[in-house]
């Protein structure tokens, strides 16, 4: 079922991918930025089932998720690395002041992860706190920075890839962290959403530019960069995914939980019975002392003659 579900919401993701390439060549107005009619894959009705379709199948995969343990993927340690020299180059190439500082940290932090990754050692200190300038970087440009009306195409595809990538780290470090049983679930949930927003819709973006003819630029760096940080956290989505043996084994444990439960309630209901027995028969074990039967002694006297 996990399997089936993921495909699911990986056939939506390049629905997405062909609805904003359409969006991008039919409905945009390439002087101004902004939608001639009501768009397709940034119709905000469209965005929300996406989510709410995404939320409904992790719930459905990790409802009986029990386990708290750390999980950290060491899969694709490979990408981390090429989305972090993407980020680095894009921010120095175009740097202009704070916010390219924030950009160059968020790559020298996927740098640190792909090539070390995250084991609760002193130099996750270092990522943490690169990863925390990344995020706030992100937040900056979409929430104060770049103000413009959600209508504007540019600023809407700007503020999912950003935010989808926010959730997704901050995901991500929870999950290594601050474990909880919905931890799984909600990296799995949040790399799915990363991938549809920041490597769908970047592909569309850099796709198009291609194809229009557009000469290179700083903008199809920070794209592929954008693109490879969502192929990363669809492998961390798709590794957190409930193994058949990881299940099996789960349902043996809890099938042991039943077992030592069942023996547990049935010693105490032993040792109640024993506690009854012994407080009915109490003058038994307390060596109470029994009225005696008193036997009279016959005495036999000589007669007289």
């Amino acid at each position: 079922m996990a399997l089936g579900l993921s495909v699911l919401i990986c056939i939506m993701t390049v629905g997405l991918l062909a609805g904003r390439v359409y969006e991008i060549f039919r409905l945009t107005d390439m002087e101004t930025g902004f939608l001639v009619t009501n768009g397709l894959a940034l119709n905000p009705a469209l965005i929300a089932l996406f989510l709410l379709i995404t939320v409904c199948c992790g719930v459905m995969i990790f409802g009986k998720e029990k386990r708290a343990e750390p999980f950290f993927s060491k899969s694709s340690g490979i990408i981390a690395d090429l989305a972090g020299a993407a980020f680095i180059a894009c921010g120095i190439a175009d740097f202009s002041g704070i916010q390219s500082l924030f950009i160059i940290a968020g790559g020298a932090a996927l740098l640190l992860v792909g090539i070390f990754g995250l084991d609760k050692t002193a130099r996750d200190i270092a990522a943490i706190a690169l990863f925390t300038a990344f995020v706030a970087g992100l937040c900056l440009e979409v929430i104060i920075i770049d103000v413009y009306s959600v209508y504007n195409t540019e600023f809407l595809h700007r503020v999912l890839v950003y935010v989808s990538a926010m959730i997704f780290i901050i995901m991500l470090l929870k999950n290594v962290y601050v474990p909880s049983a919905l931890s799984r679930m909600f990296l799995y949930i949040s790399g799915f959403v990363c991938f549809a927003f920041c490597g769908m819709f970047s592909i569309a973006k850099l796709l198009c530019g291609f194809v229009m003819g557009y000469g290179f630029s700083v903008a199809m760096i920070k794209d592929a960069a954008f693109i490879l940080l969502g192929i990363y956290a669809l492998d961390n989505a798709l590794s957190v995914i409930p193994q058949k043996g990881a299940q099996d084994e789960e349902s043996n444990d809890e099938a042991t939980d039943a077992d030592n439960r069942c023996c547990e309630q049935e010693y105490k209901e032993e040792k109640a019975v024993r506690k009854a027995v012994f407080s009915k028969d109490a003058h038994v074990f307390k060596a109470e002392k029994t009225p005696s039967v008193k036997t009279e002694k016959i005495v036999y006297k000589k007669p007289k003659n």
